[in-house]
């Protein structure tokens, strides 16, 4: 099996299957669609608060910062479009963009899927649940982007 992403230089390439591409293309609509149900668990596991147990502090927080986070999901989630509709080679930071992508859909469907509410053993379950097998795949891809954007000298 060849990597998925290797580093050529100071930029990080995607090397996808038609099948892997086919399913990332998926996530832009999975996390547009966060929230639009009352009661989502993946927005609720997305927005948490920033201070547990303080909601002024962490009405404070969301209202300082929520315009700031949204722009950068925005951008992270055009990167990611992007590099699925014309793949070119990513800068370090443009990887950590796609990463945080993946792991934003990797949560989201653990959380629509309970896997975060058994604690652990829900690998268990992933032959009864293909949004687990996605989590499961989504957390080997995000391996292979992290291994690749280990710069070669270490």
């Amino acid at each position: 099996m060849t990597a998925m992403f290797r580093r050529v230089g100071e930029k990080i390439r995607a090397e996808l299957s038609a099948e892997d591409r086919a399913l990332l293309t998926e996530i832009p609509e999975l996390l547009n669609d966060i929230g639009a149900k009352e009661n989502d668990p993946a927005a609720a596991v997305l927005d948490r608060p920033a201070y547990r147990g303080d909601r002024d502090a962490s009405a404070e927080f969301r209202e300082l910062m929520e315009s700031q986070i949204k722009r950068e999901r925005f951008e992270d989630r055009s990167r990611f479009a992007s590099l699925l509709a014309v793949p070119e080679p990513m800068t370090d930071d443009e990887a950590r963009g796609v990463l945080r992508v993946l792991n934003e859909a990797r949560l989201a469907l653990a959380a629509r899927s309970g896997a975060m509410d058994g604690g652990p053993g829900w690998e268990l379950r992933i032959s009864a649940d293909k949004r687990l097998a996605v989590v499961a795949w989504l957390g080997f891809v995000e391996s292979q982007l992290l291994a690749a954007m280990v710069p070669p000298d270490r």
